[in-house]
């Protein structure tokens, strides 16, 4: 629990404002006459159990979770903007005000780094790990996920659920933390969903990552992956991925099987590739993922394709673009 906040509980009992064994009228009455309703309230259980501290930067009223027997108390919130109400449980009558509102008055920038790190803290949240590896949007769409809808998906941090003043702020700090893993149409189509609905949901993109990249179809315009990269104006980085079947040209020549490597300009032209010249994204990094290990024919072709990525951003952008392949270590190793 961050210092000012256990400095502020001591105070409180040190300058004895509040009997701890008052009933709960009195104590409701003690709160109803001060002016200083501007933070968080925290039921503390006076038998030593935590204070909750997982919504500590939510401008909400907060009630700890604490388990009784088979009975769970859930933390309830309430906008801290105006006058809160009075919350008390059942046998929990230490209430202690911590003042808040001051961290409204901080710089975007510094509130920016606050929630971010209160995000990472997160205990018990498997949506913190995100901010810590990739996120698979596929784990959180399809049919067996209930629920889940791009105006509030299943994946957001508590900080990002916590009020809806300081949403927009959450999730730009969200976005840009973590890491999105795309593996299909649909997913794809969720995200272009979730980030055209949030307020500078594509500008805060920072990383993005598409697994199956090369298991595109023939017979399409457009390559969706693309064209959602496209979109985001901040990206540095795009990662996409390759198997080992898809940059290998496969022929039979007596029974056999022969592979050959595809030529990097098919490639390009087969995947849509010009899409990234086109567009206002100022990429610093493309990486090629190699997703198996031990076919150099398919090393061989991305290490081409990346060579004539950074060609190609050479020759008609006029600026350095870093292409490499990532994930086999005898990418390398080979030469032309």
């Amino acid at each position: 629990m961050p210092v000012h906040t256990v400095a502020c509980i001591e105070q409180v009992f040190e300058d004895g404002f509040y009997d701890h064994h008052a009933d709960e009228e009195e104590v409701y009455e003690y709160f109803e006459e001060e002016d200083a309703l501007d933070g968080s309230v925290w039921i503390k259980n006076l038998q030593g159990l935590k204070i909750t501290a997982s919504a500590l930067l939510s401008n909400t009223i907060v009630v700890a979770n604490v388990e009784e027997g088979e009975k769970a108390y859930k933390q309830e919130f309430c906008d801290a903007f105006r006058r809160p109400r009075m919350i008390l449980l059942k046998g929990y009558s230490d209430a202690v005000y911590c003042r808040f509102k001051p961290f409204l008055g901080l710089s975007y920038e510094l509130r920016q780094k606050i929630w971010d790190f209160a995000m990472r803290a997160e205990k018990h949240s498997y949506s913190s790990f995100h901010l810590q590896d990739r996120l698979e949007v596929r784990n959180y769409i399809g049919k067996y996920t209930i629920g889940t809808s791009p105006r509030n998906p299943s994946f957001l941090t508590k900080a990002c659920q916590v009020s809806k003043f300081t949403r927009q702020e959450t999730l730009e700090v969200f976005i840009q933390g973590s890491m999105f893993q795309v593996c299909a149409i649909e997913q794809n189509r969720f995200m272009h969903s979730f980030l055209s609905i949030t307020p500078k949901g594509f500008a805060s993109m920072r990383r993005l990552q598409f697994a199956f990249f090369d298991c595109f179809p023939t017979g399409f315009d457009l390559n969706a992956d693309l064209e959602l990269a496209v979109c985001c104006p901040g990206l540095p980085e795009l990662q996409i991925s390759f198997h080992d079947k898809k940059p290998v040209n496969w022929r039979v020549v007596n029974d056999d099987f022969i592979g050959v490597s595809r030529p990097e300009k098919e490639m390009w032209d087969y995947y849509k590739m010009h899409r990234l010249l086109g567009s206002g994204v100022r990429f610093r990094t493309v990486s090629i993922l190699r997703k198996a290990y031990g076919n150099q024919l398919a090393d061989r072709a991305s290490l081409k394709l990346a060579r004539f990525v950074t060609l190609k951003f050479q020759e008609e952008k006029g600026r350095h673009v870093e292409a490499r392949v990532v994930g086999n270590k005898f990418v390398h190793s080979l030469g032309d």
